[in-house]
Formats: C-alpha cells, sequence, structure tokens
C-alpha cells in the first residue's frame, strides 16, 4: 500500500489549520501584552485618588511653594518630592514617583497639586483650604 499521498494530505491540513488559527493567536498575544503594559498615568490617578483621601482627614494646611503642612491625626505632617518621589512625611508614604519637580499652591480655597514628568506638566486639585 501507498500512504504517500495520504501522509501529504495530512499534512497540508495541519499546515492549513496552522495559518487558519495564527490571526487568532497572534491578536490574543497582542491584547495580553498591551493589558500587561505599564502606565503611569492610571498609577497618577490612582495616587491622586488616595492622596485625596488623605488630605479629607486634615486640617491647619500651610501651602508653600515645593511643600504642603498640614495636621492629620493630632500630628504634623509634610507633603513635598524627595528623591523624585512626592512622599508623606514623617515616615515615607509614596504617592507619586519618577517625577522631576513639585509644587503647591492654593486658588479660591482649593488647594492645587502641579506635577511635571518628562517635561509634561499636569495639575490636580486635591483639597480644600478652610480659612
Amino acid at each position: 500500500m501507498n500512504r504517500h499521498g495520504a501522509v501529504l494530505a495530512d499534512v497540508l491540513l495541519s499546515l492549513l489549520l496552522v495559518l487558519l488559527l495564527l490571526p487568532a493567536v497572534s491578536a490574543i498575544l497582542w491584547t495580553a501584552a498591551s493589558a500587561a503594559s505599564f502606565t503611569e498615568t492610571v498609577q497618577d490617578e490612582i495616587a491622586i485618588a488616595q492622596l485625596r483621601r488623605t488630605m479629607m482627614l486634615t486640617y491647619d494646611v500651610n501651602v508653600y511653594d515645593t511643600s504642603l503642612t498640614f495636621r492629620r491625626k493630632g500630628k504634623d505632617e509634610t507633603l513635598r518630592m524627595v528623591n523624585g518621589r512626592l512622599i508623606l512625611q514623617p515616615g515615607t508614604l509614596i504617592y507619586l514617583s519618577d517625577i522631576d519637580s513639585v509644587s503647591f499652591y492654593e486658588e479660591g480655597g482649593i488647594v492645587h497639586l502641579v506635577y511635571e514628568r518628562d517635561e509634561r506638566e499636569t495639575d490636580r486639585s486635591i483639597a480644600f483650604k478652610e480659612n
């Protein structure tokens, strides 16, 4: 019996199935890779939301150009940039990382945080200041 033709047909059918499935596998891998990528803007928005939540519990807020001081739970705390990170002191609670500069200002009773990363400046309101 000569099975050469049957083996060739099986190989060609297998090759056809692989070629048909290749675009689907490629799309799945592309989606998985893009979902796993790191996005700083998403991380920043989460950090700003956490910072706003922290600032809701503060009082005696003092706004300086490069720092923000306040009282929370009876303790004095400071928010400032140290080594490219926006941290809450005492301690080292990090809110933003890999930033180039940070500044604070008050406008109409609202405290704003301005930070720069990769030559892009971002302005976010973070707290209300009672007079």
